[in-house]
């Protein structure tokens, strides 16, 4: 059974509902984090240099405490990779700004 979902408005929506149905809910803070990475990736894929950190967390109200922690958490979700200070966004969430459409397949 195949069944579509149209989808509208904020990447925010597009990114939760892609969260829930492939890895977990998010809270809040890893939610937040993980909109700023798609936000700023090249090709899902973000070096994260001071000046970087500091404009996600005063864009998204994080602190670096936060950011660290959410970071870890995702990393262990399989949702991001960290390799020193480049971070890789998994690739279900490239373009995701342009998303219109989710089909979702049952078998």
């Amino acid at each position: 059974m195949i069944k579509g979902l149209t989808l509208g408005g904020e990447t925010k929506i597009k990114v939760q509902i892609l969260c829930k149905v492939m890895f977990t809910d998010l809270p809040d803070s890893e939610l937040n984090l993980l909109l700023a990475l798609i936000k700023y990736s090249t090709n899902n894929s973000l070096f994260i240099t001071l000046a970087v950190n500091k404009q996600i967390q005063a864009e998204f109200g994080l602190n670096d405490s936060l950011v660290s922690t959410a970071l870890y958490r995702l990393s262990k979700k399989g949702i991001i990779a960290k390799s020193g200070k480049t971070i890789s966004v998994h690739p279900a969430f490239s373009g995701i700004g342009e998303l219109s459409k989710l089909v979702i397949s049952f078998v």
